[in-house]
């Protein structure tokens, strides 16, 4: 795989510098050429961005794996972020690096919006909602996530993105939301609560799971009070059922719900 990234990197970078002459080519044989020529750059686009996708995923084992969440490393905050993800970020900013010096902005832009929504959908299905969090261990989530979302949108990739890091992964930042949110409103957030997400409006919701818990952990409740819920939290663009999950999983909240019959 990383062979095919590499040749992919390499094509990627020789079309570039080919591109700039095709206008030249037209009428006759050569608009066939032209059309022939655009289908082989949708290719190879397509498979660099498998191969980039799967190169970053394939990094991310060790972070699906990671089952200390709840050890004491993640309950005291003893590091910034979870050791499993150091190494994914440095061979992330290369990767991204590399992509923005040899494609053009808009292949750039494409390979980039889908990997981050592979990541997305990666964190959330097999990390979030596969382990078991408390309030601590989602904040360590959280500070994770953020790491990710700014080499995201490091230098790396100021033109294809023009966006601040908070527009990342945004699957992912609900999951930490709800993994971090505090269990009853007479608690306090705790003290690492600041490194993650920053303190900006909508970084952490402001009712605590006992407040908005019951209604969104009933099935039985009506769908819209439900979404009205979620949306006042919010909560945009995860499911219902995958938000039953991430409470189902906080180990400091469960003997307070009731499991959900999904």
């Amino acid at each position: 795989d990383r062979k095919l990234l590499d040749e992919g990197l390499s094509s990627a970078a020789n079309i570039a510098s080919d591109s700039d002459g095709d206008e030249w080519l037209d009428g006759g044989i050569w608009e066939r050429s032209i059309g022939t020529l655009g289908d082989l750059k949708q290719r190879i686009l397509e498979l660099l961005s498998k191969a980039v996708n799967k190169e970053t995923i394939d990094q991310m084992r060790p972070y699906r794996k990671k089952n200390n969440w709840l050890t004491s490393d993640a309950l005291d905050g003893g590091s910034e972020l979870s050791a499993e993800l150091s190494g994914v970020l440095s061979e992330l900013s290369l990767l991204l690096s590399s992509l923005s010096r040899v494609l053009p902005y808009s292949a750039f832009v494409r390979i980039s919006r889908g990997l981050g929504e592979e990541l997305d959908t990666f964190l959330v299905e097999r990390v979030a909602c596969a382990h078991r969090f408390n309030i601590q261990a989602g904040m360590q989530f959280c500070r994770d996530i953020d790491a990710l979302s700014r080499v995201m949108s490091s230098p790396a990739a100021p033109a294809a993105f023009k966006a601040p890091s908070q527009r990342y992964l945004p699957k992912a930042r609900e999951c930490g939301k709800i993994l971090s949110c505090v269990v009853d409103s007479t608690a306090s957030q705790p003290a690492c609560a600041d490194s993650g997400f920053g303190s900006g409006s909508g970084s952490k919701i402001s009712l605590s799971l006992e407040e908005w818990g019951p209604t969104v952990m009933n099935t039985a409740a009506d769908e819209r009070e439900t979404a009205l819920v979620l949306n006042k939290l919010g909560i945009k663009h995860i499911s219902v059922k995958q938000v039953r999950q991430l409470v189902n999983n906080r180990s400091d909240f469960a003997q307070s719900t009731p499991p959900s019959s999904e």
